[in-house]
């Protein structure tokens, strides 16, 4: 079975390219780029390719000689066990006819190439564990900023990548201060510094506190920004510069 590979607005994929794969022969690598993303992370294109860097040496230090690999298991499968046969049968058996232990010999022999693809199977995974945990050590620093970092090793028919898993950006917060506030009319003027307070109710309801700002007077129409969208209120009769009255938006 395949690894699931992560998905989403907030994932970054890297490619692992070369190594043999679409006949590309040259050294394994990650095919990098800079997402503008980063930089809300504090991670510069510098940091980037020093780490991309980094990984691609480790990706290409552990990986195994798919050419050398293919040797191995050519001589191992089909020349070593047909010349020691050869060998046992030539030694041990005469007039076409072999003792017991060399029939036994024969079969052991014949089960070496099984053997060996276990050994090679387990090596394989040894190495792709090497280097998965290499490169979570060297992005661990970045764990500190919310970034998960996760390697999917290529597969026979599939392809493999790195992938920066970025944390979900956080709704935005509504205004606690600094709102704007235009009164209707141009000889009244502009006000701000309105402290804005919202007070958790059932969407999509929302009560806010508003505080007169200096300069405005009961019956004054005020014009704000609350969660991005402009409002209207009126200031209520009875109240002056720095008293509180509620609204719902």
């Amino acid at each position: 079975m395949g690894q699931i590979h992560p998905t989403g607005p907030n994932v970054i994929r890297f490619p692992q390219v070369g190594g043999g794969h679409n006949c590309d022969c040259t050294k394994p690598r990650y095919d990098f780029f800079y997402d503008p993303r980063l930089a809300q992370f504090g991670i510069t294109e510098h940091d980037l390719t020093t780490k991309m860097n980094e990984a691609n040496r480790v990706l290409d230090d552990l990986s195994p000689s798919m050419f050398r690999v293919g040797i191995f298991i050519f001589f191992f499968v089909f020349v070593v066990p047909n010349v020691l046969r050869q060998i046992i049968r030539q030694d041990g058996c005469s007039d076409g006819e072999c003792p017991e232990t060399i029939e036994i010999i024969s079969i052991v022999i014949q089960m070496l190439p099984v053997f060996f693809i276990c050994g090679l199977i387990s090596y394989f995974m040894k190495i792709r564990g090497q280097i998965s945990k290499a490169i979570d050590d060297t992005f661990q620093d970045w764990g500190a900023r919310g970034i998960t970092v996760r390697r999917v090793p290529k597969t026979k028919h599939a392809q493999g990548a790195l992938y920066l898993v970025l944390p979900m950006q956080q709704p935005a917060q509504p205004p606690m201060g600094g709102v704007q506030m235009v009164p209707m009319g141009g000889a009244m003027g502009m006000h701000q510094g309105a402290d804005v307070q919202p007070i958790a109710m059932a969407r999509p309801m929302q009560l806010v506190t508003v505080v007169v700002p200096p300069g405005a007077s009961a019956g004054q129409m005020l014009q704000m920004t609350v969660n991005g969208r402009m409002v209207q209120v009126q200031i209520p009769h009875g109240l002056q510069e720095g008293n509180q009255f509620q609204m719902q938006v």
